[in-house]
């Protein structure tokens, strides 16, 4: 999970960075995300 954590989210922050609106809803579905992989795991 570390892994992802830490290479997925950077590409995410890089491509919305010009987007702040997006950048939130974005947030909040790596968050639901990040949940789900824990469920499964």
């Amino acid at each position: 999970m570390r892994a992802c954590r830490s290479t997925e989210p950077v590409g995410h922050v890089g491509r919305c960075a010009s987007t702040p609106p997006l950048r939130v809803q974005f947030i909040e579905q790596h968050r639901a995300g990040l949940e789900y992989c824990r469920y499964l795991l």
